[in-house]
């Protein structure tokens, strides 16, 4: 799913903050790319309020537990004021406590929504993968997000098993285990 959004804003607010739940899921997703995560980024500037800025990334995390499409906007708004690719981490009840995920490319008007972890195993290389359908890819790396049209899975068998991966993953950390 693609939403268009509206960039540019002469003034940027701050996304709302989320709870310690949806917190420790934003940590996780930033483990999980490994890298120097600055928990703090509203010292810079206002706007990065309630974020995790990855630096060598070049990648913004946020968080929150409203459903789709609220806070698309405002996430796409906070992202493009300094031109960096963004994540925002979604609580997902209704999959067992896990999460979905939606993508937001700098230099890009797009939003990728309704993303779902993908894990190889528990501690292989994690992917961002649409929900249903084939769309881009995404791969968690520490120099970015690197978007690819082709799958990391070569099976619906193989896609499952990542799928399965990543939900646990998520469930856990947002459990407070992580």
């Amino acid at each position: 799913m693609v939403f268009q959004t509206d960039l540019r804003p002469a003034f940027v607010d701050p996304i709302p903050g989320g709870r310690a739940p949806i917190q420790r899921m934003m940590l996780a997703t930033s483990a999980l790319i490994d890298g120097v995560v600055d928990k703090t980024p509203e010292r810079f500037q206002a706007y990065l309020a309630n974020t995790y800025l990855m630096p060598d990334a070049r990648l913004l995390i946020g968080g929150t537990l409203c459903r789709r499409p609220l806070v698309l906007r405002e996430f796409a708004a906070v992202c493009s004021v300094p031109e960096l690719d963004g994540i925002l981490v979604r609580a997902d009840e209704d999959h067992g406590s896990s999460a979905t995920f939606d993508i937001k490319p700098a230099h890009d008007d797009r939003m990728l929504c309704a993303y779902r972890l993908w894990m190889r195993e528990p501690s292989g290389a994690a992917w961002l993968i649409p929900s249903a359908g084939a769309d881009l890819f995404v791969r968690l790396d520490p120099l970015g997000l690197d978007i690819a049209d082709n799958a990391p899975f070569t099976c619906d068998i193989d896609r499952a098993r990542g799928l399965k991966h990543g939900a646990r993953f998520m469930s856990v950390a947002g459990q407070g285990w992580f």
